[in-house]
């Protein structure tokens, strides 16, 4: 390693500037004495090829090249470049199928349930489990692209989501019970750094709508959740392979406090919002920490 670590922030072509929130991030390294360049994953190899550690930060569109993005990782993984999360965390984290092995390991999940992409798979899934209302979701995507609120029992309504789903399908759809609670508590996420909790946000949608990102008018507030609810997300949280030996360096976990508790919504440790903006001073323990792994 240089006397002055090389960190490198990968982006996406997409969106190749390092983002405003991992800005905050970029300057807490840049303050103890590290250099922090951003570079797309899609982009020239060359700048990763020098890096002491890769943060992947906003690689916003891998689950559109899913396959490349694959190959990317091998390729760090073959020149033994450090990556965070490491690449095994990574991969396992970029389908929704962790969903599924999580629910068989007793996790405080949602229900969930995989589909096949067609009207008759879906409408059948929904009746058996008595859902009213599901919520229909690619096994690979981002910023809810592809998710549709349906009424099962209408077969028409189920059509239009699919043909919303088009471009992801590919890699697999799963379906949710929808929770009408989303447009009132909203959806709580709690970051962790190495399995240490640091803090959390509740994100709830704008009038009219079920979807949280910011992107799509979300309002974000920081919140303080209970004990009972952290023990649940760190439950979760601690089923991650290799957990015990190499806890994800950041982690957000998604969820809703429901009848019975905190159940999971979604698992974010590939490229999450990490909710600096709302928590100024978790860009001090996450520097030490990545600092920490590569001194």
């Amino acid at each position: 390693m240089t006397a002055k670590p090389l960190i490198v922030f990968a982006t996406c072509l997409k969106e190749p500037d390092i983002q405003d929130s991992d800005a905050m991030l970029q300057k807490g390294l840049e303050q103890r004495g590290a250099r922090i360049i951003g570079a797309p994953w899609n982009g020239d190899f060359a700048p990763f090829a020098k890096a002491d550690l890769v943060l992947i930060r906003s690689t916003w569109d891998y689950f559109d090249r899913l396959g490349d993005f694959f190959t990317w990782l091998d390729r760090l993984e073959a020149e033994n470049i450090r990556t965070e999360n490491n690449v095994e965390i990574l991969r396992w984290n970029a389908r929704k199928n962790y969903l599924f092995e999580l629910q068989d390991k007793g996790g405080a999940l949602m229900p969930i349930v995989e589909v096949a992409a067609n009207v008759e798979s879906i409408a059948e899934a929904s009746k058996q489990r008595g859902w009213t209302k599901s919520v229909l979701k690619c096994l690979s995507s981002g910023s809810a692209l592809g998710m549709s609120v349906i009424d099962p029992a209408n077969p028409a309504e189920i059509e239009k989501a699919l043909i919303a789903t088009k471009p992801y399908q590919a890699h697999g759809l799963m379906l949710q019970k929808f929770q009408p609670e989303i447009t009132s508590a909203g959806e709580l996420s709690l970051v962790f750094f190495d399995g240490v909790f640091s803090h959390a946000v509740v994100k709830k949608p704008k009038p009219g709508d079920v979807r949280v990102q910011a992107v799509h008018g979300g309002i974000y507030e920081r919140v303080s959740p209970d004990t009972k609810t952290l023990e649940r997300a760190r439950q979760v949280l601690s089923m991650v392979p290799g957990f015990e030996n190499a806890p994800p360096a950041y982690a957000r976990v998604d969820g809703m406090i429901l009848e019975g508790g905190f159940q999971l919504m979604e698992l974010e440790m590939t490229e999450p919002e990490l909710m600096f903006p709302y928590a100024p001073e978790a860009v001090d323990k996450m520097a030490e920490n990545l600092l920490r792994k590569i001194s």
